[in-house]
């Protein structure tokens, strides 16, 4: 967007929209996928749970300071989280490269680090939903609540139905203040759902190996995950990148498969991006056509890629393929950045 002559603000807004698209095409692939060996979703819906709630928070709050810093500022840092990003996806990606030769070389089956699969053990499997309502009903109760209050709250370019409610009074901060008292009240729910389906499942699966797609919690790590959600979300609503590019190299250095990073981080995009673009409609900053055609330009070319990337993983193993493509992105992305602003600057 920034190299179609597109002013600095216009082509983040820009890309809230066509990030939104993007999200979407992907989401819509990835969502219809079993994983082989858990029989259940490829997406990662408990790691969602905890992750949403306060990505949402810092979404509110970096739309606010994406419209009040200077563009200096937001330059400063996009190159700071790009550089942080590549470092972070560079050891990531040594590592699972290593992993993978040694893994060749040693004629291991896992080539995907994945232990093997006993195609019995597999069967023996109960099949989970795709779609397991129980965690979806809180997805759609947040994304409720968002839109509901934010609809009340109203924007620059969206004055509230409420008519004693206007933009940057009193009120308006106050629903702000309930929205986010009311993410952080969902957080605290999510983690304890969380936490105690995995000690049912635990009970229940006693001595059964736990599949790769699957994260273990400990309390202490999802208030981690929780901290550096609010982050994530801040600095990637200045900036534009949805915050699945800052908090994907934690997962992965956690020990959690690049692929099943991937995907799990897909879902919670289109949060972000969904909150984001929410915003600036609200206050004015996108038109509904420039909506519509960068969202569905974005959706196509979305499906599209995951479809490749996906079929490319799942035939070649290569885990570490995913890695090097956000390596790519993350690169283009400082070119591109560093030539609009020394076009700026002469």
């Amino acid at each position: 967007v920034l190299l179609m002559n597109q002013s600095f603000a216009n082509s983040i807004n820009f890309a809230f929209a066509a990030g939104l698209g993007g999200s979407l095409g992907n989401i819509i692939f990835l969502a219809f996928k079993r994983d082989d060996e858990s029989r259940g979703p490829i997406i990662n819906y408990d790691l969602n749970l905890v992750v949403i709630p306060m990505l949402m928070i810092g979404v509110l709050f970096g739309v606010m300071l994406h419209n009040l810093l200077a563009d200096i500022v937001i330059y400063v840092f996009i190159f700071i989280i790009l550089m942080f990003s590549f470092i972070k996806t560079l050891k990531n990606f040594m590592k699972e490269r290593k992993r993978e030769k040694d893994a060749k070389e040693n004629s291991v089956l896992e080539i995907e680090s994945l232990l093997i699969i006993n195609p019995e053990d597999s069967n023996l499997r109960e099949e989970q939903p795709l779609f397991p309502w129980k965690k979806y009903r809180e997805f759609i109760l947040l994304i409720g609540t968002i839109v509901g209050i934010g609809y009340l709250r109203g924007g620059a370019g969206a004055p509230s139905p409420i008519s004693f409610i206007k933009y940057c009074d009193y009120s308006y901060w106050g629903l702000f203040a309930i929205l986010i008292m009311l993410l952080f009240a969902y957080f605290f729910r999510n983690v304890s759902l969380v936490m105690s389906w995995q000690k049912e499942k635990e009970k229940e699966k006693t001595g059964e190996r736990r599949a790769k797609c699957e994260f273990r919690f400990t309390e202490n790590q999802c208030y981690q995950i929780g901290l550096l959600s609010v982050l994530s979300g801040c600095f990637g609503s200045i900036i534009a990148i949805g915050g699945a590019m800052i908090i994907a190299p934690f997962f992965v250095a956690w020990g959690y498969p690049p692929k099943y990073t991937s995907y799990t981080t897909s879902f919670f995009v289109v949060f972000t991006m969904f909150n984001s673009t929410y915003q600036q409609i609200l206050h004015g900053l996108i038109s509904w056509e420039d909506l519509l055609f960068l969202a569905g330009s974005g959706l196509v070319f979305s499906y599209t890629a995951a479809s490749l990337v996906y079929l490319f993983v799942k035939k070649t193993g290569k885990q570490s393929f995913v890695l090097g493509l956000l390596l790519f992105v993350i690169i283009a992305s400082f070119v591109t950045e560093v030539y609009v602003a020394i076009d700026e600057m002469t």
